[in-house]
């Protein structure tokens, strides 16, 4: 759902298009899911080699617990 921290899993995707998709293992945040599948994200600033936000299928994400959020922060 909006809102939620989900970690990059795709290094094929990431692999074909650094551009848009970040490394695998990066978590970013939720802004929006559309009907299809697809999840618009926003990814930790510099990431990836645009914006640090693009659509990826919700097939390419995990969904990350709070507590693995918190002790990447440590």
């Amino acid at each position: 759902k909006v809102g939620d921290k989900v970690r990059f899993v795709n290094a094929e995707v990431h692999d074909c298009d650094p551009w848009f998709y970040p490394p695998v293992g990066t978590i970013g945040t939720v802004l929006s899911i559309n009907r299809y599948g697809d999840v618009f994200v926003q990814w930790p600033e510099g990431s990836t080699l645009t914006e640090d936000r693009w659509w990826t299928h919700i097939t390419s994400l995990e969904l990350v617990e709070e507590k693995e959020v918190k002790n990447e922060n440590v």
